[in-house]
């Protein structure tokens, strides 16, 4: 198991379905790229995890802003090396061989950002900015905007993302 913690919140998956690509050497040299937590084969999906302790309001509509496109680029660029690995394009480095021979075309993907002590009342206009601000993104890479998803601890816990 390979088992951490981030943003006041534990995590915990199988190390044979886990890439821990925040800790991945090769993808930090990459200059100028942003990592989120992990890439996680997970009930049938890869899941592209980014965990934060809070987000800024929407009131505050510059930092707001901000925000999502640092999680867009996040996604984004994980999603990005993720591929370039399945294409041989990059070394494997930490991806587990279970995440390399999943078929990239057919898989169906999810992109979780989890808030840890956000009111559920709080996640839809994150949801909204995040899938407007991944738009073109989606639309290149072929995917719904349902892929995107936010969750706070309790949403991210009955889904098995988190544990206690």
């Amino acid at each position: 198991m390979v088992t951490f913690e981030e943003s006041g919140m534990t995590f915990s998956f199988d190390e044979n379905d886990i890439f821990y690509i925040e800790k991945s050497e090769r993808f930090s040299k990459i200059e100028g790229v942003k990592p989120c937590e992990c890439v996680v084969q997970h009930n049938g999906k890869v899941c592209l995890i980014e965990s934060k302790s809070s987000s800024p309001q929407p009131q505050n509509a510059g930092s707001f802003l901000l925000f999502a496109e640092d999680i867009a680029q996040k996604f984004t660029d994980s999603y990005t090396y993720y591929s370039a690995v399945h294409q041989k394009r990059q070394q494997p480095d930490l991806v587990p061989q279970s995440l390399q021979s999943i078929p990239l075309a057919r898989q169906n993907y999810e992109f979780c950002l989890i808030i840890n002590g956000h009111k559920k009342e709080w996640l839809p206009p994150v949801l909204d900015q995040l899938k407007m601000t991944m738009k073109k993104t989606l639309k290149l890479w072929g995917f719904d905007d349902a892929c995107v998803k936010v969750l706070n601890e309790q949403g991210a816990m009955s889904k098995g993302l988190i544990v206690k």
